[in-house]
């Protein structure tokens, strides 16, 4: 296929950042030309089923290269697919690495492997491959894609009114991580932090919502829990917190530029510029309260070191494989 047009195989988070190359500047969102709709499962046998379902689009479309974003099980068997079947892949994220071990660590790592081409968000990441041994000639310090959808985006702060909560008066939660969901300890003393916190609210999320009700433990934080947001709202709730406490790499990284004071549920993140900043510090779960307080008052310095990353990847696809994306000033002149 010539040029560089973008085909979208949609299984949620990966539609999300597909639109990442497109907002803003004119440039026209393109919907996903395929659900895939691979419902929850195990993450072997989800990986299973999206590497079968992904395989027809492959050979429909005959794509030059695949673009890959992130550490999910659909962008694993994105990878894994489009290597099978001798087709080039793009790593959008990669070399990110927080040293956890965790299984979305694995999936980036695998990808990478497989890439032809690395698009690295910041310098660790870049130099991760090259500690790795996985640099070469394709892999491009390029800035991160998450950085233009979160300037190009307006948030929607009608949300604010619809949670009930008001400006800068309320501690943001978001909890989706396995390690953190699947464990009935875990999810126990984060549910235990959420039902003594005066101002706190967590965002439903299917996981945490499935595990909160199988651990028991709905009811004694229901008041809490808030309906999931789109991104448009979860911009304008991030930007309007008191502080996030969290176990996304995206949130923290939002949050961040968001100059919001961040407490991350893990022992490590992949994202290193806003720990060393003082806007973000990593908690165990027995100490939220207290890192949440450490972390407001600590002195922290101006965020810096996201840069935007789509027109450096965009060029990148376009010298090699000719130009096919248009603005919409483009397409009108046809």
């Amino acid at each position: 296929m010539q040029g560089t047009g973008q085909k979208v195989q949609s299984q949620d988070n990966q539609y999300r950042a597909a639109l990442r190359f497109y907002n803003g500047q004119g440039v026209l969102c393109p919907r996903a030309r395929c659900d895939l709709g691979v419902k929850a499962k195990s993450p072997a046998q989800q990986t299973g089923e999206i590497i079968k379902k992904v395989e027809s689009p492959l050979l429909k479309f005959k794509p030059s290269v695949v673009l890959i974003y992130g550490d999910t099980n659909s962008s694993l068997a994105g990878a894994l697919a489009a290597s099978k079947l001798g087709i080039s892949i793009a790593h959008v994220e990669a070399g990110v690495r927080s040293g956890e071990g965790i299984p979305e660590e694995w999936n980036r790592k695998v990808i990478d492997v497989l890439a032809e081409y690395h698009f690295c968000p910041t310098m660790d990441s870049f130099q991760n491959l090259v500690w790795e041994g996985l640099w070469k000639s394709n892999s491009y310090l390029t800035g991160d894609v998450a950085v233009d959808l979160f300037e190009d985006t307006e948030s929607d702060e009608s949300v604010l009114d619809a949670y009930g909560i008001e400006k800068n008066k309320y501690v943001l939660a978001t909890i989706h991580r396995q390690g953190n969901t699947d464990d009935k300890h875990r999810l126990s003393k984060i549910a235990e932090w959420l039902k003594t916190s005066d101002n706190a609210i967590l965002i439903s999320h299917p996981r945490n919502s499935k595990m909160l009700k199988e651990f028991g433990l709905e009811k004694q934080i229901k008041s809490k829990i808030r309906p999931a947001a789109n991104y448009a709202q979860m911009l304008a709730l991030e930007r309007n917190a008191r502080a996030i406490v969290t176990d996304s790499g995206g949130v923290q990284k939002e949050a961040y530029m968001s100059k919001v004071p961040c407490v991350v549920l893990r022992e490590k993140t992949e994202w290193k510029d806003p720990v060393s900043h003082g806007w973000a510090v990593c908690s165990e779960i027995d100490y939220i309260q207290a890192n949440l307080e450490k972390v407001i008052s600590s002195e922290k310095l101006k965020p810096y070191g996201f840069k935007r990353g789509r027109n450096s990847i965009i060029k990148i696809l376009e010298d090699n494989y000719g130009k096919t994306i248009q603005t919409k000033e483009e397409r009108k002149k046809k």
